[in-house]
């Protein structure tokens, strides 16, 4: 059970218009993840796969406006543990349906990253 807060931004050009589209997306959550330790919970620098749920309030903003919205999905990643309380984070995949903007129902996420557990 955790809690994160994510921000990414994309950037995508129409080349037939050349019209540039930007947007940024933040995401402030809650989750619950299952792990499963690839070699074991006791190996020198443990390595574990992880899957959840998760739900919170999305933000999506472009340059004609902004929305916020609940939204819930789910993530699906592995943990390169360093230490008991640090790990590379490699997020292979999340997904978010941010229910009441019908331009942008689902939003996908890889990331890579550090994080520190207390």
């Amino acid at each position: 059970m955790g809690l994160s807060l994510g921000w990414s931004l994309s950037r995508q050009e129409v080349s037939l218009t050349g019209q540039t589209q930007e947007t940024n997306t933040t995401n402030a959550g809650v989750f619950y993840r299952y792990n499963l330790y690839l070699n074991g919970k006791d190996a020198k620098h443990p390595v574990a796969l992880y899957a959840g749920p998760q739900m919170g309030m999305t933000r999506v903003g472009t340059p004609q406006g902004s929305t916020n919205d609940f939204s819930a999905g789910g993530q699906f990643g592995e943990n390169f543990m360093f230490s008991e309380k640090l790990a590379l984070n490699v997020h292979l995949i999340q997904w978010d349906t941010v229910f009441s903007d019908p331009d942008m129902q689902l939003i996908l996420t890889q990331s890579i990253g550090v994080k520190y557990f207390f």
